[in-house]
């Protein structure tokens, strides 16, 4: 909400995404930025991709 609400509307997802980053390494908590995932849909298993 503090990136949204520090940046507004009208950004590419992107921006938000690296505006998040910084704000959680600021804070020093761990993540990982566009994970792929396994992801079924009607019993198919799909690599999804980012």
């Amino acid at each position: 909400m503090k990136v949204h609400s520090t940046l507004g509307n009208g950004f590419q997802e992107v921006i938000y995404q690296r505006a998040l980053a910084n704000e959680m390494e600021k804070q020093g908590l761990k993540f990982q930025r566009e994970m792929e995932m396994k992801i079924y849909y009607k019993n198919n298993p799909k690599i999804i991709k980012s």
